[in-house]
């Protein structure tokens, strides 16, 4: 990908850099157009505070002198092939209603990406080597038609232990409450028959916070092929320390005390029927070993344990392996009934520019480590 910094367009939209002071418009930006719950600390944590980079990896769209739009970008540090790298997330882009339709959207990524080339005014030592995004069915053309490369495509899995808020959120209110005993009862059956034998010898440790040491020590002692996060101290220290959400807790698989795995899960709860869904967000090590596999085997079990109350549990592909997940009983979002009200997920892409340290092939067997990034 090689894209030149826009500037001002034709149009009189101004393309550049954040600048101390921007914030406040921004936030008012997100709030404007999403769900109203970006405050200051939100975008201080997220853009300022990062450990990966020393500028704030924002950039915005000016008309007039009013900052009409504005793309955020989520570094993080990586590594790949035995070499230390710079990866950067598309995360958070916001257009103001009156002026959608214009080609903000795109000219902001332009812009962006385009002074992150050497020399363009992002210090080149913060340069990065490769962007990547999840891309939904609406923009993953766009996307391949600007080079990207894709990468993995996520499969959710849901664990559905009260399948009742599924068919209230198909058929209504009503009908889950004939059917909801019925579909309930049939759900605990199939459970009791996706019910694996525990790993013999492994053990299963739940912690209240995020234990930083022992989950950089499993990041690092198995990497996968392709470039994966570089998932030390300070990382875990801000990744899951955000003023929006954070994890309900970590489950740490040992065996003889060696911890082999490790898993964060978070925790929501669906406004309108109170569903709640405890979701696997980030497991290390990303490299794939016998150990590593039945250590997520013992958490998987001991999360169920836990989580008596949940209407659903998930997980994704290819973070967690596809049989762990189906022993279990876990369904996947691609096929029915669960495809009827979820449709298609979404598309890891990742696009390489020409100063890289990292090869295509590189990022096209980086899925499973990219995709821990999701929350």
């Amino acid at each position: 990908m090689d894209i030149e910094p826009i500037g001002t367009d034709a149009g009189g939209y101004t393309y550049r850099p954040y600048e101390p002071g921007d914030e406040e418009a921004i936030v008012d930006l997100h709030n404007a157009v999403w769900d109203g719950g970006r405050t200051l600390a939100w975008f201080r944590w997220k853009y300022v505070e990062t450990p990966a980079v020393e500028h704030v990896p924002v950039f915005v769209a000016e008309h007039e002198g009013e900052i009409v739009g504005a793309l955020g970008l989520a570094a993080y540090q990586m590594w790949g092939d035995g070499e230390g790298g710079l990866g950067v997330l598309g995360s958070d882009l916001v257009v103001a209603e009156s002026h959608r339709r214009r080609g903000i959207f795109t000219s902001l990524y332009r812009d962006g990406t385009g002074r992150y080339r050497r020399g363009k005014g992002v210090p080149d030592a913060e340069c990065p080597d490769f962007f990547f995004g999840y891309a939904n069915p609406s923009s993953h053309p766009g996307m391949r038609k600007l080079g990207a490369v894709d990468v993995e495509p996520r499969r959710s899995f849901y664990q559905v232990r009260r399948p009742r808020y599924y068919v209230r959120d198909q058929f209504g209110s009503t009908v889950a409450r004939v059917l909801g005993p019925v579909v309930d009862a049939g759900a605990r059956r199939w459970l009791r028959r996706h019910d694996p034998t525990p790993s013999a010898g492994v053990t299963v440790r739940r912690h209240e916070d995020v234990p930083a040491e022992t989950l950089a020590t499993l990041a690092d002692a198995a990497r996968p092929t392709g470039v994966s996060p570089l998932a030390d101290e300070p990382f875990y220290r801000w990744r899951f320390d955000g003023p929006r959400w954070r994890p309900d807790g970590t489950y740490v698989a040992s065996r003889d005390e060696r911890p082999v795995a490790a898993t964060i899960t978070r925790t929501t709860t669906e406004a309108s029927t109170g569903a709640e869904t405890v979701s696997l967000i980030h497991t290390v090590p990303f490299g794939r070993s016998d150990d590593r596999d039945e250590g997520v085997a013992a958490i998987l079990n001991r999360v169920a344990a836990d989580s008596p109350d949940a209407a659903f549990l998930r997980a994704w592909n290819p973070v967690y392996p596809e049989r762990l997940l189906r022993e279990r009983g876990f369904l996947s979002d691609q096929r029915r009934p669960l495809s009827w009200a979820t449709g298609s997920d979404l598309h890891l892409v990742a696009f390489d520019l020409p100063e890289s340290r990292y090869s295509r092939s590189n990022l096209e067997g980086s899925g499973p480590a990219l995709w821990s990034l999701d929350k």
